[in-house]
């Protein structure tokens, strides 16, 4: 009876292990899709508002959910103390830096540094032009992830539950 009781709880660990990885995967790919909406609101707020960059960060900071208000509003505090830095070292800082727990891919990292780089100092249309193209790239990128994270989930889920009845057969 004892020795069932621990199969059974044997399994139902590696079985939430593996549910547990799934889960995660599945947080990261929601996390690039709400950097994507993220994006859009820039790109909204820099179209439709004419104001400079610190007042649309401390808008957006308002309307967003943790990491991204506590970016958006360290940005703009950054930006309104304006320590002789430039846009693109802030960006850095901030954006980058906590997203990079979160965005694990260094493509989508990589492009989301050249938006930061030439966002600040161009003007409207360029910056327009250049969220655009960001967006594109993230589009593709969210594509290409949907069914890998689909395939790994499944995966992570089997894995475990194998895991569970491997341990179970080797220790009885």
């Amino acid at each position: 009876m004892l020795k069932l009781c621990g199969a059974v709880l044997v399994f139902f660990a590696a079985a939430g292990l593996g549910f547990f990885h799934a889960a995660k995967v599945r947080k990261k790919y929601e996390e690039l899709l709400y950097l994507k909406k993220v994006i859009f609101m820039l790109r909204g707020e820099i179209n439709y508002n004419i104001s400079v960059m610190s007042e649309i960060f401390s808008h957006m900071s308002e309307r967003l959910r943790t990491p991204y208000h506590e970016i958006f509003e360290n940005l703009s505090r950054q930006m309104e103390e304006n320590q002789g830095k430039n846009f693109s070292d802030m960006w850095n800082e901030t954006v980058i830096k906590h997203l990079s727990e979160i965005i694990v891919c260094d493509r989508d990292l990589d492009k989301l540094k050249e938006l930061g780089e030439n966002l600040g100092f161009l003007d409207k249309d360029m910056q327009m032009n250049y969220i655009n193209l960001y967006l594109e790239n993230l589009s593709l990128s969210i594509a290409e992830n949907q069914d890998k994270v689909q395939a790994d989930e499944k995966l992570s889920r089997v894995l475990g539950i194998l895991a569970g009845i491997f341990i179970i057969v080797f220790l009885w």
